[in-house]
C-alpha cells in the first residue's frame, strides 16, 4: 500500500475512533441525565431570536421548570384563539419575573423556584379563586436578562398575536444596570446583549464566527457539551465577580464620597435617567392602540430594600455592594427613587405600582440575591398586583 494511502487511512481510522468515543461519552452522558434527572437532553435555555436579540427555548424542561411549545414558563400550551369568558393576562420582563435563581451560589445555596411558585402562577390562582365568574389565564413570557426595549419587542412580535387583555411589566433593575455600564448617548438597542453573537450566526466572518456556529449546534444537540458548558460559563462568572470585588462599599454613600472621575460617571447615568420613563410612554401608547391594559411594576431590589434581612440576606446584601462598587450603589440609592417618582407621577395614561417597598412589613426571606426573589416573595408580589387589578 503507497504512503500516502496508508497516512490516509490512518487519518480516517483515527477520526472514526474519535467519533465512537465522542458518541458512547454523549450517549452515556444522556443516559446519567436521564437517569438522575428523569430526562434525557440537556437543552440550552435561551435561543436566539431576530425580534428581540434571544428568547427562551419551547418545549424546555428541566426540573421544576418547563416552558410549553410558544415558549412560555407555563406547563400547559396557550391557544392562539382566546377560550370564551376568558380574561387573558401576561406578565413580562426579565429573570425576575421569570422566576430565575440567585447569581451569588458562592454565598448562599440557590433558591429552586418551580413553574408553581412564580409570580404569575399565584397571581392566576388568586384570580381565579376570587373573580370564578370568569377564567383566567396569566402567563409567564418573561425572559432572563430582558429590559424595557426588548419588553416591546416581545410584545411586538408575539404578544399581540394571542390578543391579551392586559399586559404587566415588571422592570427596573436590568434597565438601571445597562444604563450605568452604558455611558453617554446611551442607546438601550443598541446595547442588547449578544449583538455580536447575533453577527457572527447572521454574518458570519473569520475564523471566530466559524466557532461560535459550530458551539450554538453543538449547544442545541449535544447534552454533553451543554452540561461542560454551563460548567465553564458558571467558573468565568464567579471569577467575574471576584475580579469586581471593590471592598467594603457602606451604606448611605454621599456624592462627595465619590472620586472626580466616580462623579462624572454618575453625572452622565443621572443626565439620561428620563430614557425609563420614555419607554414606559412608548409601551403604553402602542398597547392603547389595541385597547390592551397595562400594569407596569418597578421590582424590587436588596440595594433599595428596607425590610429586615433575614437569614443569608445580610451576606448578600454585603457582598452585593462589595461587587457593584460605590457607583454603582450610589446610582441606584439616588436614582431608583427618581424612577419611582416620574412614574408614579406621570400623567400618560398608564398604571404604575411601586414594589420597591412590597417586602417591608415581612420577617422571611424574599431575595436570593440583590433581585432575585424566593417563592414568598413572588407571592407577596402577586398579592399586591391582585389588589392592583381589583
Amino acid at each position: 500500500m503507497p504512503r500516502a494511502l496508508k497516512t490516509a487511512a490512518f487519518v480516517v481510522y483515527t477520526l472514526l475512533a474519535v467519533c465512537v468515543v465522542i458518541g458512547i461519552a454523549e450517549y452515556a452522558t444522556r443516559a446519567y441525565v436521564s437517569a438522575t434527572r428523569g430526562r434525557g437532553r440537556e437543552q440550552a435555555s435561551i435561543l436566539f431570536d431576530r425580534w428581540s436579540a434571544f428568547r427562551i427555548s419551547p418545549n424546555f424542561d428541566r426540573t421544576g421548570v418547563h416552558h410549553n411549545a410558544q415558549g412560555f414558563r407555563r406547563d400547559q400550551d396557550v391557544a392562539v384563539e382566546k377560550p370564551a369568558n376568558t380574561e387573558r393576562i401576561f406578565l413580562i420582563g426579565g429573570s425576575v419575573a421569570y422566576g430565575a435563581e440567585s447569581v451569588y451560589p458562592e454565598i448562599a445555596k440557590p433558591v429552586q423556584v418551580g413553574n408553581h411558585e412564580t409570580i404569575d402562577y399565584y397571581l392566576e390562582q388568586r384570580l381565579n379563586a376570587a373573580r370564578p365568574e370568569k377564567h383566567w389565564e396569566v402567563i409567564n413570557a418573561a425572559v432572563s436578562g430582558f429590559t424595557l426595549n426588548e419588553d416591546l419587542a416581545r410584545i411586538l412580535a408575539v404578544l399581540l398575536h394571542y390578543r391579551p387583555d392586559a399586559v404587566i411589566l415588571l422592570d427596573g433593575v436590568n434597565d438601571l444596570s445597562q444604563l450605568i455600564k452604558g455611558g453617554p448617548h446611551y442607546d438601550p438597542y443598541a446595547a442588547a446583549p449578544l449583538g455580536e453573537e447575533f453577527d457572527d450566526l447572521t454574518n458570519p466572518h473569520g475564523a471566530r464566527a466559524l466557532g461560535f456556529m459550530l458551539s450554538t449546534w453543538l449547544s442545541r444537540n449535544s447534552v454533553m457539551f451543554r452540561i461542560l458548558d454551563d460548567r465553564a460559563r458558571r467558573r468565568a462568572n464567579l471569577h467575574y465577580r471576584q475580579d469586581r470585588d471593590h471592598g467594603p462599599v457602606p451604606a448611605g454613600l454621599r456624592l462627595s464620597d465619590l472620586t472626580a472621575e466616580e462623579r462624572e460617571r454618575y453625572r452622565i447615568i443621572e443626565d439620561q435617567i428620563d430614557v425609563y420613563r420614555h419607554m414606559v410612554r412608548q409601551i403604553h401608547r402602542i398597547l392603547s392602540l389595541d385597547g390592551i391594559e397595562d400594569i407596569f411594576l418597578l421590582q424590587p431590589t436588596l440595594r433599595v430594600s428596607k425590610k429586615a434581612l433575614m437569614g443569608p440576606e445580610p451576606r448578600l446584601a454585603e457582598y452585593d455592594r462589595r461587587v457593584a462598587g460605590r457607583v454603582e450603589m450610589y446610582a441606584y440609592e439616588n436614582l431608583y427613587p427618581v424612577i419611582a417618582k416620574q412614574l408614579s407621577t406621570d400623567d400618560a395614561g398608564y398604571t404604575f405600582v411601586d414594589l420597591t417597598g412590597v417586602f417591608d412589613g415581612m420577617n422571611v426571606q424574599t431575595f436570593t440575591d440583590y433581585c432575585h426573589l424566593t417563592p414568598a416573595g413572588n407571592q407577596a408580589i402577586a398579592e399586591r398586583v391582585f389588589q392592583a387589578i381589583k
